[in-house]
């Protein structure tokens, strides 16, 4: 941050895939100095959840063949992925359980000592995050985007990030599609009982995400675009 003020840097992006981290946006609030504060703008892409997780599993079977420890740091080859989502929602309804039964609850709790989420389900449960972001940061600094949305009105959903930012580049008309782990291996449908079991367990979440995001019409970014 010095080094930005010497070479007349106005600001810089970082971007991370942290959200599900328990403890990320304390630590950002520590870390940042006071008077950084207010300039901080945080933005949220969020994809719907199952969508999301398919991912995340293609993307651990992909890494742990190809070798890429950067990428997964397993140790044995992933289940199928009806095994794999039975033992996450296995694990999540273990935290469900210690909260009494409450699965907003068991989300909150539902993390290691270390701050990573129990069951990987609960990385797909926004709320919870969203609600830990705003415990520290205020909501008119954190924009809210549907990757689905951001994909199909890039040149809408992307100029709202842009006057969110405060950038006066041309907004792109697409964005590029990249996808360095596109092996043999990926998984790209899966079992419509899989499916319905995942949206039983999302679902809820879901609902719970979209009465939050409307209750906070008043203090979200005046650039934000309604949430699908």
């Amino acid at each position: 941050m010095e080094k930005m003020g010497r070479v007349g840097c106005g600001g810089f992006i970082e971007a991370t895939p942290m959200l599900q981290h328990r403890t990320a946006p304390l630590r950002m609030y520590k870390f940042l100095p006071v008077q950084m504060h207010d300039q901080v703008k945080i933005v949220l892409v969020l994809r719907e959840p199952i969508s999301r997780d398919l991912s995340w599993y293609n993307h651990k079977v992909d890494g742990f063949y190809s070798g890429d420890s950067h990428v997964v740091m397993a140790k044995e080859a992933p289940p199928p992925y009806p095994d794999y989502v039975r033992e996450e929602t296995a694990k999540y309804l273990s935290c469900v359980e210690l909260a009494g039964g409450d699965r907003y609850v068991g989300a909150n709790t539902c993390f290691s000592e270390g701050g990573e989420p129990s069951s990987v389900l609960v990385e797909g449960m926004y709320a919870t995050h969203l609600g830990r972001i705003t415990l520290h940061w205020p909501r008119r600094q954190v924009l809210v985007l549907q990757m689905e949305a951001l994909l199909g009105d890039t040149l809408g959903q992307l100029g709202a990030l842009y006057t969110f930012i405060g950038t006066t580049r041309a907004v792109p008309l697409e964005i590029p599609k990249e996808n360095a782990h596109d092996s043999p291996r990926k998984i790209k449908s899966i079992p419509c009982a899989v499916k319905r079991h995942l949206s039983g367990i999302f679902g809820p979440h879901n609902k719970v995400l979209f009465t939050m995001l409307n209750h906070q019409k008043g203090d979200r970014p005046e650039a934000e675009p309604p949430f699908p």
